[in-house]
Protein backbone atom coordinates (compact mmCIF):
# COMPACT_ATOMS: atom_id res chain seq x y z
CA UNK A 1 0.00 0.00 0.00
CA UNK A 2 1.73 3.42 -0.87
CA UNK A 3 0.58 5.89 1.20
CA UNK A 4 -0.36 9.56 0.70
CA UNK A 5 1.72 12.45 2.37
CA UNK A 6 -0.24 14.34 4.65
CA UNK A 7 -0.23 17.99 3.46
CA UNK A 8 -1.24 21.09 5.98
CA UNK A 9 -1.44 24.75 4.73
CA UNK A 10 1.47 27.27 5.82
CA UNK A 11 -0.21 30.82 6.89
CA UNK A 12 0.11 31.85 3.38
CA UNK A 13 -1.04 28.86 1.76
CA UNK A 14 -4.06 29.03 3.82
CA UNK A 15 -5.14 32.79 2.89
CA UNK A 16 -4.28 32.40 -0.44
CA UNK A 17 -6.62 29.18 -0.86
CA UNK A 18 -9.27 31.35 1.35
CA UNK A 19 -9.26 34.12 -1.10
CA UNK A 20 -9.33 32.05 -3.56
CA UNK A 21 -12.82 30.09 -2.39
CA UNK A 22 -16.73 31.65 -2.87
CA UNK A 23 -18.93 31.39 -0.52
CA UNK A 24 -20.26 28.79 1.16
CA UNK A 25 -16.99 26.70 0.18
CA UNK A 26 -14.67 29.35 2.07
CA UNK A 27 -16.94 29.49 4.83
CA UNK A 28 -16.69 25.82 5.32
CA UNK A 29 -12.97 25.79 4.77
CA UNK A 30 -12.17 28.76 7.36
CA UNK A 31 -15.07 26.74 9.66
CA UNK A 32 -12.47 23.89 9.42
CA UNK A 33 -9.35 25.69 9.64
CA UNK A 34 -10.42 27.13 12.86
CA UNK A 35 -12.33 24.95 14.53
CA UNK A 36 -10.92 21.96 13.46
CA UNK A 37 -14.48 20.20 12.92
CA UNK A 38 -14.14 17.20 9.70
CA UNK A 39 -16.15 17.80 7.22
CA UNK A 40 -18.78 15.20 8.27
CA UNK A 41 -19.11 17.29 11.70
CA UNK A 42 -19.24 20.73 9.69
CA UNK A 43 -22.05 19.21 7.81
CA UNK A 44 -23.97 17.86 10.38
CA UNK A 45 -24.01 21.28 12.27
CA UNK A 46 -27.33 22.49 12.77
CA UNK A 47 -28.51 25.92 13.53
CA UNK A 48 -30.16 25.41 17.06
CA UNK A 49 -26.44 24.20 18.45
CA UNK A 50 -24.79 27.65 17.39
CA UNK A 51 -24.89 30.07 19.46
CA UNK A 52 -24.32 34.04 18.32
CA UNK A 53 -25.03 35.97 20.62
CA UNK A 54 -23.62 37.22 24.25
CA UNK A 55 -26.12 35.38 26.45
CA UNK A 56 -25.63 31.25 27.35
CA UNK A 57 -28.20 29.29 26.11
CA UNK A 58 -29.46 26.33 26.59
CA UNK A 59 -30.06 23.10 23.42
CA UNK A 60 -31.44 19.79 24.43
CA UNK A 61 -30.80 20.44 27.89
CA UNK A 62 -27.45 21.75 27.67
CA UNK A 63 -25.81 24.95 28.20
CA UNK A 64 -23.61 26.48 25.22
CA UNK A 65 -21.73 29.36 26.27
CA UNK A 66 -21.88 32.89 24.03
CA UNK A 67 -20.55 32.90 20.69
CA UNK A 68 -19.57 28.65 20.59
CA UNK A 69 -20.98 25.81 19.14
CA UNK A 70 -21.72 22.32 19.61
CA UNK A 71 -20.28 19.26 17.95
CA UNK A 72 -22.73 16.68 18.45
CA UNK A 73 -23.90 15.14 15.40
CA UNK A 74 -22.44 14.28 11.96
CA UNK A 75 -23.67 14.11 8.39
CA UNK A 76 -22.71 10.79 6.64
CA UNK A 77 -23.88 8.50 3.36
CA UNK A 78 -27.26 10.86 3.30
CA UNK A 79 -28.07 10.83 6.58
CA UNK A 80 -27.06 12.32 10.47
CA UNK A 81 -25.65 10.00 12.60
CA UNK A 82 -23.83 10.55 16.06
CA UNK A 83 -20.24 11.19 15.92
CA UNK A 84 -16.90 8.44 15.90
CA UNK A 85 -16.13 8.92 19.84
CA UNK A 86 -16.97 10.62 22.77
CA UNK A 87 -14.14 12.49 22.70
CA UNK A 88 -15.56 13.92 19.67
CA UNK A 89 -18.24 15.94 21.33
CA UNK A 90 -17.18 19.57 22.22
CA UNK A 91 -18.23 23.42 22.65
CA UNK A 92 -15.85 25.31 20.10
CA UNK A 93 -15.50 29.09 20.75
CA UNK A 94 -15.78 31.09 17.21
CA UNK A 95 -13.23 33.44 16.51
CA UNK A 96 -14.88 37.18 15.69
CA UNK A 97 -13.82 36.55 11.52
CA UNK A 98 -16.04 33.38 11.71
CA UNK A 99 -18.95 35.17 13.32
CA UNK A 100 -19.23 37.70 10.86
CA UNK A 101 -19.77 34.77 8.16
CA UNK A 102 -21.86 32.69 10.46
CA UNK A 103 -24.21 35.87 10.92
CA UNK A 104 -24.65 36.68 7.10
CA UNK A 105 -25.58 33.04 6.24
CA UNK A 106 -28.15 33.58 9.24
CA UNK A 107 -29.74 36.00 6.93
CA UNK A 108 -30.38 34.05 3.78
CA UNK A 109 -34.13 33.47 3.26
CA UNK A 110 -34.62 29.76 3.73
CA UNK A 111 -33.46 27.24 5.79
CA UNK A 112 -32.24 29.06 8.98
CA UNK A 113 -35.04 27.15 11.55
CA UNK A 114 -33.52 25.25 14.41
CA UNK A 115 -33.08 21.74 12.89
CA UNK A 116 -31.63 22.99 9.62
CA UNK A 117 -28.46 22.22 8.79
CA UNK A 118 -25.76 25.41 8.55
CA UNK A 119 -24.56 24.45 5.16
CA UNK A 120 -27.52 23.83 3.04
CA UNK A 121 -28.26 22.63 -0.22
CA UNK A 122 -31.20 24.06 -2.03
CA UNK A 123 -33.05 21.39 -1.02
CA UNK A 124 -32.46 22.13 2.43
CA UNK A 125 -30.12 19.07 3.35
CA UNK A 126 -26.57 19.74 4.31
CA UNK A 127 -24.29 20.07 1.05
CA UNK A 128 -22.77 17.30 -0.66
CA UNK A 129 -18.97 17.32 0.17
CA UNK A 130 -18.00 15.56 -2.91
CA UNK A 131 -20.32 18.14 -5.11
CA UNK A 132 -18.63 20.89 -3.20
CA UNK A 133 -14.89 19.73 -3.70
CA UNK A 134 -15.43 18.96 -7.15
CA UNK A 135 -16.33 22.41 -8.12
CA UNK A 136 -14.83 24.25 -5.91
CA UNK A 137 -12.00 22.80 -3.74
CA UNK A 138 -9.78 21.21 -6.59
CA UNK A 139 -10.37 23.92 -8.80
CA UNK A 140 -8.89 25.91 -6.35
CA UNK A 141 -6.14 23.47 -5.78
CA UNK A 142 -5.04 23.52 -8.78
CA UNK A 143 -4.75 27.24 -9.45
CA UNK A 144 -2.57 27.56 -6.47
CA UNK A 145 -0.23 24.66 -7.18
CA UNK A 146 -1.54 22.59 -4.63
CA UNK A 147 -3.59 19.30 -5.98
CA UNK A 148 -3.51 17.72 -2.83
CA UNK A 149 -6.00 20.18 -1.29
CA UNK A 150 -8.85 18.25 0.35
CA UNK A 151 -11.32 19.01 2.96
CA UNK A 152 -9.27 16.57 5.47
CA UNK A 153 -5.96 19.31 5.17
CA UNK A 154 -7.55 21.70 6.34
CA UNK A 155 -8.14 19.73 9.54
CA UNK A 156 -4.18 18.65 9.43
CA UNK A 157 -4.21 22.41 8.95
CA UNK A 158 -5.53 23.30 12.31
CA UNK A 159 -3.70 20.89 14.28
CA UNK A 160 -0.42 22.08 12.84
CA UNK A 161 -1.26 26.34 13.08
CA UNK A 162 -2.30 26.29 16.63
CA UNK A 163 1.02 24.29 18.10
CA UNK A 164 2.84 26.82 16.25
CA UNK A 165 1.35 29.48 18.16
CA UNK A 166 1.72 27.51 21.55
CA UNK A 167 -1.44 26.36 22.24
CA UNK A 168 -0.97 23.52 24.87
CA UNK A 169 -1.21 19.68 24.28
CA UNK A 170 -4.13 19.33 26.14
CA UNK A 171 -6.02 21.90 24.39
CA UNK A 172 -5.36 21.19 20.82
CA UNK A 173 -6.48 17.79 21.80
CA UNK A 174 -9.93 18.80 23.47
CA UNK A 175 -10.79 21.20 20.11
CA UNK A 176 -9.49 18.18 17.56
CA UNK A 177 -11.92 16.13 19.56
CA UNK A 178 -8.84 13.14 19.86
CA UNK A 179 -8.60 10.89 22.70
CA UNK A 180 -4.77 11.22 23.00
CA UNK A 181 -2.10 14.06 21.75
CA UNK A 182 -0.28 11.39 20.08
CA UNK A 183 -3.47 11.43 17.61
CA UNK A 184 -3.72 15.26 17.44
CA UNK A 185 0.00 15.36 16.76
CA UNK A 186 -0.71 12.68 14.08
CA UNK A 187 -2.52 15.48 12.27
CA UNK A 188 0.59 18.42 12.59
CA UNK A 189 3.33 18.94 9.23
CA UNK A 190 -9.06 23.42 28.34
CA UNK A 191 -9.44 26.27 29.13
CA UNK A 192 -12.35 28.50 27.66
CA UNK A 193 -10.42 31.60 27.40
CA UNK A 194 -6.90 30.37 26.69
CA UNK A 195 -8.32 28.29 23.29
CA UNK A 196 -10.07 31.54 22.56
CA UNK A 197 -7.30 33.32 22.78
CA UNK A 198 -4.96 31.49 20.03
CA UNK A 199 -8.27 31.27 17.80
CA UNK A 200 -8.48 34.27 17.80
CA UNK A 201 -5.02 35.27 17.10
CA UNK A 202 -4.85 32.55 14.51
CA UNK A 203 -8.36 33.92 12.79
CA UNK A 204 -6.57 37.59 12.57
CA UNK A 205 -3.57 36.07 11.13
CA UNK A 206 -5.65 34.44 8.12
CA UNK A 207 -8.70 36.38 7.77
CA UNK A 208 -9.09 40.17 6.73
CA UNK A 209 -12.00 42.18 8.04
CA UNK A 210 -14.33 42.28 5.10
CA UNK A 211 -18.70 42.11 4.83
CA UNK A 212 -19.63 38.74 3.34
CA UNK A 213 -22.22 38.02 1.12
CA UNK A 214 -24.99 35.37 0.83
CA UNK A 215 -25.45 33.78 -1.63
Amino acid sequence: MVRRDAHALNWEQAKAVLEALASPARGMALSMILLSCNVAELLGLQWKRVNLSDEWTTVDGEALPRWSLAIRRQWYRGGYGSLKAKSRDRNLQIPAPLRAVLLAMRKRKDWTGPDDPVFASRKGTPLDEHNYATRHLKPAGRALKMPWLSWHVFRRTHATLTKILGLSDTDRMKLVGHGSISMTDRYTAGDLERQQEVLESMAAKLVERRTERVN
